[in-house]
């Protein structure tokens, strides 16, 4: 199997506009700026990433279900966006809210 490298290309500059805007300043075009929320948790998304893999965000779906049931908001809030960051379709799967779960038994 070949690997094939595509640079990111921004849209807004196309070849004809590069040519008439010298000095342009040019930007990546797939820069995300801050949209993840913390450094830290893009760290801790990465090392959960590193641990499973391509399996890592059915991994972060099950430990923000684990959460949810057991009524901890702070780790439900950390791995649902973590799970959000790897999948936002599986991201969806999970429970909107902790203060909302079923009462077993």
């Amino acid at each position: 199997m070949t690997i094939r490298f595509a640079a990111a290309r921004n849209r807004d500059l196309t070849f004809a506009s590069r040519f008439f805007l010298h000095g342009a300043i040019y930007h990546a075009a797939n820069d995300n700026g801050e949209s993840i929320h913390g450094s830290a948790l893009l760290e801790e998304a990465l090392r959960h990433f590193g641990q499973y893999g391509l399996g890592a965000a059915r991994a972060a779906h099950a430990k923000a279900r684990q959460a949810f049931f057991d009524g901890d908001r702070a780790s439900y809030d950390k791995w649902r966006e973590i799970c959000r960051l790897f999948d936002r379709r599986i991201a969806r799967e999970i429970p909107a809210e902790p203060e909302s779960r079923p009462q077993l038994g």
